[in-house]
């Protein structure tokens, strides 16, 4: 018996790449659920966190659609002595 209910069925089980319209959508709505929360009493936030909110939607909103994009800008930011993508099948 296989170990996961999609073994074998031609299904990766990598995780999506979260800035694929899916992705970023659910981001976006779990951001505006936990304002609307905060705002109407519901969910307590420090107000110094507050703002990360913000920082948090503009970091989802400029995700790259693509994830090849994602990850060409990625690339040019780490120190590849240390991530070697070969390591978790990347490029």
């Amino acid at each position: 018996m296989p170990l996961s209910p999609l073994a074998g069925r031609g299904r990766s089980l990598r995780p999506q790449y979260p800035g694929a319209p899916a992705g970023k959508a659910a981001a976006l709505t779990a951001l505006r659920l936990m304002r609307d929360a905060h705002r109407d009493g519901a969910l307590k936030i420090h107000p110094r966190e507050v703002p990360y909110l913000d920082r948090l939607q503009h970091t989802v909103e400029a995700l790259p659609a693509k994830e090849p994009e994602f990850i060409d800008e990625m690339m040019a930011e780490v120190d590849t002595t240390k991530f070697v993508a070969a390591d978790y099948e990347i490029g």
